[in-house]
């Protein structure tokens, strides 16, 4: 294979960052839940509790959300941090 030298492999890798992909992988898992949930949904038959599956479901959304919140809250105020430093230097 040849290897082009303009291109840059590492750029690519960390393009945008582990906050992007951790938001791209807990919106992966959202769409995951709801799809899972859906064919729950179209295939219950009243064998067992549809409630408890879309409440655990909801869960794990919700903790999903709330860490992203967390994380989001975490990033400004580190960049809040460094944008103090920055002016006292």
């Amino acid at each position: 294979m040849h290897a082009d030298d303009r291109t840059n492999s590492s750029s690519r890798s960390t393009s945008g960052g582990l906050h992007t992909l951790e938001d791209r992988m807990i919106g992966m898992v959202v769409a995951v839940s709801c799809v899972v949930f859906l064919t729950l949904l179209l295939e219950w038959h009243g064998q067992f509790d549809i409630l408890a599956a879309g409440a655990g479901i909801g869960a794990v959304i919700a903790a999903g959300g709330i860490f992203v919140y967390a994380g989001a809250r975490r990033h400004d105020l580190v960049d809040d941090v460094h944008e103090d430093d920055e002016q006292n230097t």
